[in-house]
């Protein structure tokens, strides 16, 4: 993928640095997403293999693949949401806090889907005003579909006021699954002893996505929704440009050969000196 930093060839003896460009590239305007991954500890269930959680990385991870030259930002969510990553056109940027998404490191627990919309929201910023270049923006949110705090009718009236449409990909099945909790191999169980069960609840991701304009689907092994959902962005930001962040290595030989330089001055100043004494 050209948003990947490439390392220097092996057959180059040149010293190289690093050096990040933004070129522009005529195709389509630049799209602006969140993904918003929920993180609450039913997302540990393993309905779906190898974990809820890891499903939903997954998906997440794919659709950066496929939105080349797209600002992407990562918000997390369990009793609070959180910017994980701010809008950057730096994809790696955001796998590498993509791939720390632990439901172990949830310091509130629960779930707040509406402030996880209302989050996702504000990180996109404001809505572009009259003059400027129109934007795709976008929520993808990936969850179970539960939901402790309510107030999902107001974050669908924020998500319309800020022209943002959203896509749910449910991770989950019908006949859930108990929740583990710690390293034990034990699972949650309610005040009677009883084994929690945790079943993927469609119902707000459905609403959030279809009151949008959005779409809602399954997540799935071969990741046909993540396909569906690029598509559906690339359309909404069709035609214009994009940008695409790249790392070009260049060669920065200048820096070592002064160095040896003016060792080479400073050795045969000193053997005059030496010999003149």
């Amino acid at each position: 993928s050209p948003t990947k930093s490439r390392m220097p060839s092996t057959r180059s003896c040149s010293p190289a640095w690093p050096d990040r460009f933004v070129t522009p590239m005529p195709s389509r305007r630049l799209g602006e997403s969140d993904a918003l991954v929920h993180s609450s500890k039913s997302m540990a269930a393993a309905d779906v293999a190898p974990s809820r959680l890891a499903r939903g990385v997954r998906a997440a991870s794919s659709l950066l693949e496929r939105l080349e030259g797209d600002r992407i930002a990562l918000v997390t969510f369990a009793g609070k949401a959180a910017v994980s990553c701010p809008l950057t056109l730096d994809h790696e940027a955001v796998r590498l806090f993509l791939d720390a998404v632990d439901v172990e490191a949830v310091s509130v627990p629960g779930t707040a889907l509406a402030a996880a919309i209302e989050a996702g929201v504000r990180a996109l910023g404001p809505l572009s005003t009259e003059g400027t270049e129109a934007k795709g923006r976008a929520l993808i949110v990936i969850s179970d579909g539960e939901d402790h705090e309510g107030g999902v009718e107001g974050a669908i009236l924020a998500a319309k006021r800020a022209g943002v449409i959203v896509y749910g990909i449910g991770c989950g099945t019908d006949q859930g699954a108990p929740i583990p909790q710690g390293e034990s191999g034990a699972y949650k169980k309610d005040a009677e002893g009883k084994l929690v069960t945790t079943r993927l609840d469609e119902r707000p991701l459905r609403s959030l996505a279809v009151e949008t304009g959005g779409k809602y689907y399954r997540a799935t092994g071969a990741e046909g929704e993540v396909e569906e959902i690029a598509k559906a962005l690339e359309a909404m930001d069709a035609s214009g440009s994009k940008t695409v962040l790249k790392t070009r290595w260049v060669e920065r030989f200048q820096i070592p050969l002064a160095v040896a330089l003016f060792a080479l001055i400073l050795e045969t100043l000193i053997s005059d000196r030496r010999k003149t004494s």
